[in-house]
């Protein structure tokens, strides 16, 4: 309310009052009184005062105040009210709430009355103005009143709650949290972030032993060797709760660590490897005994040596003498090897061992590439010492060839393949060898399958196998001699798996290559095709053949090849590798082909033609060149049927049997052991009428009956003994075989519609539902079997048109859309049309109603789908 007061002229007194709306006053009364004459003193008056007639009216009656005055609202939220004669006060009650209003804030809407006060709701109050979650956007308002959305830097503030050592990174809205490269992501959030202090390489996981003693593992898990179940991971999944775990060795599919002393072991177990007395698969660490001085460990395939105060333990697998115990007789549980107690390290791989004692260095176990250091003994059942020097500091083994450090040179031996010796050629090399450089300042090293690394002055080095980009040259090319791995001299440690590489360079976790399973941890995984695939749109292929990493099919008499081909095996006339099948040379007059490990052969109007790989002799030519184009072998023209699985190969010409190439084993079936680069015919008999070859041996069945030869270490010669042969051995006069295919180790054939297997079953392919190997024909079920193809270790058939396939399928080779093993013959999908199917080591192929389809590994472009993955670089988990 504004009041003004004023005194006219000749002293006389006008008062008049103006009532106006003040904001939360109410109405105030200004000189307000009656206008009794020039007898009054003065009416001036205040709001709240009674005003006397001191002078003219002494009777000081009240005057009335209230006189011409008019109440008004103060505001939108009171009403008028009413004036107070004996104050001259207006009152100011509050409207009723709910009453609109206007309370002047553009930012505020649905203004209304509350308590006499007008209130709006502010905008950014409801579901924070749109602006998305509020833990990471701010609400506000502009000049306007319009709502602006800012961004909150959740970083700012102890660094967003990520690691103190993680990369806390802004976004808009929100923030994410990384751990540094090389660090274990511990939560998978970032919040946690610990580097390694060893690292274990496996054949297709990882594991790593944390700075803060926690264990992690990942990559493959179908037997439970990440010690957490049965899922494969592609990130580090924590082993168990416990933070004081020392060290962990990843074999096979098996994991082995020590705990402040304590032996645990977990996952595949049928040899024996975990040490527990059985031979079941363990999906969680068991500890090994009751021992807490387990100092050192080492896991190879299917078997696991260890040293415990010194002295040496070994169990598991033994056809080969690999634990050194002078037998070759499986172990289940830790056996001591000799009474020695000054062993100081061990190095385990496959089928041989090697270990430092005392400074001195001894192998045993297999010695047919000179793995043991020396060509002139055979296989060793205990520790044979390597040369005479006491100056050993560090060994590595791969399956067949090893490397050793002595007085910090690098010297290596055994098999040369691709180079793992390094000594810049492809010659086999047994002790004495000549040193690998001239570098005495080598520290450490490890060895893969067919590749090895180590560590020279901080400097990383590699060489051998590369296909899988293992060597981490950012390249796939085999490297014949010690080559650099950047540049960088903070190499700590390095440990190399079966086809993929770890190390700790500069306390970074650092891992490359085959990522099939998830083994380098960076949650990615190679290209698996874990159903039957159609490859193009053509339904005229008449037959398919699968060899490690190719695949080869006939249509409409052409012959297509597609997959891996760094030995040439696709003829194409490079080295090119192929994801799509592409066609070979120009003629349609193609009857058979067949896929090894690295070669191929083929039938063209009854002329023999073999490509790829040539090492023992395989291609039959008479040299031992590789050749990247079908090469015709001698000059008949009456080849009936080639067959070839890894190193060696068999036919049947005119119904005569030939086998050459790999003979180490007496596959060839001639009573040597000699390698043969030119077909060498088995026997007299000229009835054969199907053979198969397996890893080192062959089957076939001629009128005379079936009959087997070579390897027989699992049984896979049918004669109820493991004792090789090195010239058929009949297994009856049943002649009636229709078709017969050989795996790694197994074997499975068709009798007038009944299936029989016999041989390994580790991974179950023989398809009888358990677990020990067979060492005698077995029929599998009955039915009405049409064709068998026995993988490496999974078997597939058609039965009555349907496919049904069993045994290993950690590449989704069985095609169920799993990677679960099977047990027993399971059918995949519906069709009854199958006419053929193919298997090897981990892709699968078939001949639908004259459909192509291909399943499991695609890892090298085999499955023919145009899907390849390499990691040929150090990545990070």
């Amino acid at each position: 309310m504004h009041s003004e007061s004023y005194t006219p002229q000749g002293g006389a007194f006008l008062f008049w009052c103006q009532v106006a709306a003040v904001a939360a006053l109410g109405c105030l009364v200004t000189g307000c009184g009656d206008d009794d004459g020039p007898s009054s003193a003065s009416d001036s008056g205040t709001s709240g005062a009674n005003v006397s007639d001191a002078g003219a009216n002494p009777d000081a009656s009240t005057d009335d105040l209230c006189l011409g005055v008019t109440c008004v609202a103060v505001d939108a939220c009171h009403g008028p009210g009413t004036c107070d004669p004996s104050s001259g006060e207006c009152s100011s009650p509050a409207a009723p709430d709910g009453t609109a209003c206007d309370d002047a804030d553009p930012a505020t809407i649905d203004d209304a009355c509350s308590s006499g006060v007008c209130m709006g709701v502010d905008t950014c109050s409801i579901d924070n103005g749109d602006c998305g979650d509020p833990q990471q956007t701010r609400c506000g308002h502009d000049a306007s009143g319009s709502v602006v959305c800012e961004d909150i830097d959740e970083c700012a503030v102890d660094n967003g709650g990520c690691d103190p050592f993680a990369i806390c990174s802004n976004g808009d809205p929100g923030f994410s949290c990384a751990c540094p490269l090389g660090t274990i992501d511990v939560v998978g959030d970032g919040t946690d972030c610990t580097s390694a202090a060893q690292v274990s390489a496996g054949g297709t996981h990882t594991c790593a032993v944390l700075t803060d003693g926690r264990l992690f593992c990942w990559g493959d898990n179908h037997d439970g060797q990440l010690g957490a179940g049965l899922d494969s991971v592609s990130t580090p999944l924590q082993v168990g709760e416990s933070t004081s775990w020392q060290s962990v060795a990843a074999g096979g599919f098996h994991t082995c660590a020590i705990d402040q002393g304590r032996l645990f072991c977990w996952g595949q177990n049928t040899f024996g490897q975990l040490g527990d007395g059985g031979i079941t698969i363990q999906d969680t660490p068991v500890q090994i005994g009751s021992e807490s001085d387990w100092e050192q460990l080492s896991a190879g395939y299917e078997e696991t040596c260890g040293i415990r105060a010194g002295s040496l333990f070994c169990w598991g697998k033994n056809n080969w003498g690999q634990l050194g115990d002078t037998t070759t007789t499986e172990r289940h549980e830790p056996t001591q090897v000799g009474s020695d107690t000054t062993w100081q390290d061990i190095a385990k791989e496959g089928s041989h061992t090697c270990g430092i004692n005392a400074g001195k260095l001894f192998c045993w176990g297999y010695n047919s590439w000179g793995g043991l250091g020396t060509f002139d003994v055979p296989d060793q059942h205990a520790p044979f010492q390597v040369g005479s020097d006491d100056t050993w500091q560090d060994v590595a083994i791969g399956p067949v060839h090893t490397c050793g450090i002595n007085a910090g040179r690098l010297f290596c031996w055994g098999r040369n393949r691709y180079g793992q010796v390094g000594d810049g050629s492809s010659v086999d090399l047994a002790l004495p060898p000549t040193a690998i450089g001239s570098d005495d300042t080598w520290e450490a090293l490890t060895a893969g399958d067919n590749h090895t690394c180590g560590i020279n002055a901080g400097r990383l080095f590699c060489w051998g196998y590369n296909a899988d980009g293992e060597l981490g040259d950012d390249s796939l090319a085999h490297g014949r001699a010690p080559t650099q791995i950047g540049t960088d001299a903070g190499w700590q440690a390095v440990d190399a798996g079966s086809t993929h590489t770890c190390g700790i360079n500069g306390g970074r976790l650092q891992c490359w290559g085959y990522d099939r399973e998830g083994q380098l941890g960076d949650g990615a995984r190679g290209s698996l095709q874990l159903s039957p695939a159609v490859i193009g749109s053509d339904s005229t292929w008449q037959t398919v053949s699968t060899g490690s990493n190719h695949t080869c099919g006939l249509k409409g008499g052409e012959l297509f090849c597609w997959g891996f081909n760094g030995s040439g095996q696709l003829g194409i006339g490079s080295l090119d590798s192929q994801a799509f099948p592409l066609k070979v040379g120009d003629s349609n007059t193609w009857t058979a082909v067949t896929t090894g490990s690295s070669h191929s052969c083929g039938i063209d109007s009854g002329k023999l033609f073999c490509w790829g790989q040539n090492a023992y002799g395989q291609l039959g030519d008479g040299t031992p060149d590789d050749s990247d184009a079908p090469k015709q072998i001698g000059t008949d023209t009456s080849w009936q049927t080639v067959v070839t699985r890894q190193t060696h190969t068999c036919g049947i010409n005119a119904g005569k049997l030939f086998c050459w190439g790999d003979n180490r084993s007496g596959q060839l079936g001639d009573g040597t052991q000699d390698d043969s680069n030119v077909p060498k015919q088995v026997g007299a008999d000229a009835t054969w009428i199907v053979v198969a070859t397996g890893n080192a041996f062959t089957c076939g069945s001629n009128s005379g009956g079936l009959s087997c030869w070579g390897s027989n270490s699992n049984g896979q010669l049918g004669d109820d003994t493991t004792i090789d042969k090195l010239s058929p051995e009949w297994l009856g006069a049943v002649t009636e075989w229709t078709s017969l295919s050989a795996g790694a180790q197994h074997i499975c054939g068709t009798i007038g519609g009944a299936l029989s297997c016999w041989g390994s079953n580790g991974a179950r392919q023989i398809g009888d539902g358990y677990p020990a190997d067979v060492t005698i024909v077995t029929p599998i079920g009955s039915g009405s079997w049409q064709w068998v193809a026995a993988g490496f270790y999974h078997t597939c058939g058609i039965d009555g048109g349907k496919l049904h396939c069993w045994g290993s399928n950690n590449y989704g080779q069985l095609g169920d859309g799993s990677i679960t093993n099977l047990t027993t013959p399971t059918q995949v999908g519906s069709s009854s049309t199958w006419q053929q199917v193919s298997a090897h080591w981990s892709h699968s192929c078939g001949i639908d109603a004259g459909r192509l389809l291909c399943w499991g590994d695609d890892e090298l472009g085999q499955v023919g789908d145009g899907t390849v993955l390499a990691k040929s670089v150090v990545v990070f988990p």
